[in-house]
């Protein structure tokens, strides 16, 4: 798609007078095309953009991303060896100029509106919460755009792509986006962990649901990039056995079930020969003759070969 500037728009991107650039025009040395203009019978010269230095194209580049209100881009040094531009032309992202006007103004649906749902955030989400107003906000625009095909998931994809500028997924509506991923973003997979182990034992299913909340909250650009639970679970069931026991059912269960042990031979033991003692902590109180609450403790000794009490 080659995207045509007139000679007034090539004057103002060169910081020259229009004068001049009509000149090189008529002396053939600014690559053009003539357009027959069909208000006042004139012709009306067009200027490829390719045919501008790489230095104004970067320019003009940098010009409609503010306009869009995008995010400047980052450009490396314009010299580059053959090499280099080969691989910078086979993994570039696209540009302004690669797109119709029709995508360009696509594109400046989608800015204008994620940053009014960023301003209804920040009025309002401390009010009723950040999920709530993004429930609102997008039930807003349902009504607002009856044809417009937006839900939580789209809205976070595309304030994704806006943050990162990547032009192509503000315009594409495949879908889709995140079919058969395994990966989990680090900041979601560390919230997880954090509710995940904790001795009240919540299932995968609720630290998933309060995961999404948490993120929606704060970090609702990388959303889009959250699997399904289903991820979450084999990776859930990947969690060492001796942490999930320490951190979900307590140190008493980390200690009966993981802690090193040694096993004991009967062959030449006899009663009475070895008595084992333990202490529990009772989950009462008592009350003494002066009213000071007491916490009980019991002890006993077991004869290690017959397994009977002895005290």
């Amino acid at each position: 798609m080659t995207t045509y500037l007139t000679t007034a728009e090539v004057a103002e991107l060169k910081g020259c007078s229009l004068r001049y650039v009509q000149q090189l025009v008529h002396q053939g040395k600014l690559e053009h095309t003539e357009k027959e203009d069909a208000t006042n019978n004139r012709i009306e010269y067009l200027v490829p953009l390719t045919a501008l230095s790489e230095k104004l194209q970067l320019k003009w580049e940098e010009q409609q991303r503010r306009k869009l209100g995008l995010e400047p881009s980052v450009k490396a040094s314009l010299k580059k060896s053959e090499k280099e531009l080969n691989d910078d032309f086979n993994s570039r992202q696209i540009t302004l100029s690669d797109l119709s006007y029709e995508q360009r103004d696509e594109i400046a649906f989608w800015s204008g509106l994620i940053q009014e749902w960023l301003a209804e955030r920040e009025r309002n989400g401390a009010k009723y919460g950040k999920c709530k107003v993004d429930e609102m906000f997008i039930g807003a625009q349902k009504l607002r755009y009856p044809d417009l095909n937006i839900s939580a998931d789209i809205l976070y994809r595309k304030y994704k792509a806006y943050k990162n500028g990547d032009l192509e997924a503000l315009i594409d509506h495949r879908g889709g986006h995140n079919k058969g991923k395994t990966s989990i973003p680090k900041r979601a997979w560390d919230y997880f962990l954090y509710i995940y182990l904790q001795e009240n034992q919540r299932t995968v299913s609720r630290c998933y649901t309060k995961t999404l909340e948490y993120m929606r909250e704060y970090y609702p650009e990388e959303c889009a990039d959250i699997p399904s639970e289903r991820t979450f679970r084999r990776q859930a069931e990947k969690i060492p056995f001796c942490e999930t026991a320490l951190m979900r059912r307590g140190k008493k269960y980390f200690d009966d079930h993981c802690m090193p042990y040694v096993d004991r031979i009967y062959d030449d033991l006899h009663a009475n020969d070895i008595w084992v003692a333990d202490n529990y902590t009772c989950d009462f109180t008592s009350k003494g003759e002066n009213g000071k609450l007491h916490r009980l403790y019991l002890t006993m000794f077991m004869d290690a070969f017959s397994g009977m009490a002895v005290g």
